[in-house]
């Protein structure tokens, strides 16, 4: 499912659960979700991007002080809009 920015793209295949947030304004709310979500196959990874400091977003995250249950949250700066920045988040 693939839509426009400030919305999900999700890939799934055999071996790996992959969730691409990408400048959602609560982040927060949605990256609790995804863990709930995600603790029934042990866990999985959600990757951030937006257009802010990748150190910022990871403190942010930090600061949410919740158990993701085995899910890994990877931080990128970028916009959603260049191409060059959703490769390098494997989108």
């Amino acid at each position: 499912m693939q839509q426009t920015p400030n919305s999900i793209s999700i890939s799934i295949d055999k071996v790996e659960y992959f969730v691409l947030t990408i400048s959602v304004l609560d982040q927060g709310s949605l990256l609790k979700q995804l863990a709930i979500a995600n603790k029934s196959i042990g866990g999985g990874v959600v990757v951030v991007l937006a257009e802010r400091d990748k150190e910022e977003m990871e403190m942010d995250i930090a600061k949410l002080e919740f158990d993701f249950m085995g899910t890994s949250v990877i931080c990128r700066s970028g916009s959603p809009l260049i191409l060059a920045d959703l490769k390098k988040v494997g989108a």
